[in-house]
């Protein structure tokens, strides 16, 4: 079976941190691993230009020339939008982003349109273990309810079987119902909660 759990939580104060879920992921991978024995539970590169914040575009057109892809050095300033954007509090610093490209144990996965930064990915493994973590994903405000956070996810989940990884772990705020609902939707299941996380 494959677990997984996904997007960071922000920081608050602790007055204000609800309970956190923990999803557990029992996907369905028959499609995945069509030899598997298990009960159907459950990277591409491309030769694109730096990317920049999303600016305004047409909705339509944010699927038109989308990529999923390995980030870059080119890409730290538009990594750092977005974290900023996203996240009120607990953000990734640049020079995290700047390590993680070259960080064997790390995959940062950016979604592009053009030179458009849609959203990114962070899965984060350990050596000799087939857990991989979702650390973080994020999707630009502009170009949310695109189905973008879904690709991301299954652009993760491809990943993580590439790596050997047989289980997938991410944590999600209790409050954040459209994130809950998106990892439900996938298959994932919560396994926990923890309180003022």
């Amino acid at each position: 079976r494959l677990h997984v759990t996904g997007s960071r939580p922000p920081t608050l104060p602790p007055a204000l941190l609800p309970c956190c879920l923990a999803a557990l992921l029992p996907c369905c991978l028959a499609a995945l691993f069509p030899s598997s024995r298990s009960p159907p539970y459950f990277p591409f590169s491309c030769p694109c230009p730096p990317v920049r914040v999303l600016p305004d575009l047409r909705r339509e057109a944010c699927l038109a020339d989308l990529r999923i892809r390995d980030a870059r050095a080119g890409d730290i300033d538009a990594l750092a939008g977005l974290e900023a954007a996203s996240f009120p509090g607990d953000r990734i610093p640049r020079a995290s982003f700047r390590r993680l490209l070259v960080r064997p144990s790390a995959a940062l996965r950016l979604a592009t349109s053009g030179d458009a930064l849609l959203g990114y990915s962070l899965l984060l493994f350990r050596k000799g273990s087939t857990l991989a973590r979702l650390y973080s994903i994020a999707v630009a405000r502009e170009a949310r309810s695109l189905g973008l956070g879904r690709r991301l996810m299954k652009d993760a989940e491809r990943i993580a079987r590439a790596r050997g990884c047989t289980r997938l772990r991410l944590e999600v705020r209790a409050d954040n119902a459209a994130a809950i609902r998106l990892y439900e939707a996938l298959g994932y299941r919560a396994f926990g909660r923890h309180p003022g996380y």
